[in-house]
């Protein structure tokens, strides 16, 4: 999976968690593979590289609560150090991408056109992640 063009996103969005008081934000990213034969619809927690699947958006969700209910019920059971893969750089570049899009669609009707200039001429790429 580590050619851009074989990935066909479909939404970016976040999961906002609170843990002892802290609130944090979990990027997601739902996609297709352009060669899977099967179709499917995934997504993906890229700060972890923690993936759902499924034939359609429904069950990808179903299958990547499961698996984070996995990953969550492992680290409490354990005192081990439990490493992850983190996601790949194109992905975290298309999650930027979209997610910019996104939040650009949704200030229109509710900015000025100078602060809808501005997040124009941002460079999604540049852009931080909490990941």
């Amino acid at each position: 999976m580590s050619n851009s063009s074989s990935i066909l996103p479909i939404q970016a969005a976040e999961l906002i968690g609170n843990r002892d008081g802290k609130v944090f934000s979990l990027p997601l990213l739902a996609y297709k593979i352009q060669e899977d034969v099967d179709q499917l619809t995934y997504i993906e927690a890229l700060s972890y590289g923690i993936i759902g699947k499924g034939k359609n958006m429904d069950e990808a969700t179903e299958d990547f609560i499961e698996t984070m209910k996995l990953y969550i019920q492992k680290l409490a059971s354990t005192s081990k150090i439990i490493s992850l893969t983190p996601s790949d750089p194109e992905k975290i570049n298309i999650f930027k991408e979209l997610y910019l899009k996104d939040k650009l669609s949704n200030l229109k009707s509710t900015s000025s056109l100078s602060s809808i200039d501005t997040l124009k001429k941002l460079d999604p790429t540049n852009l931080q992640l909490a990941i």
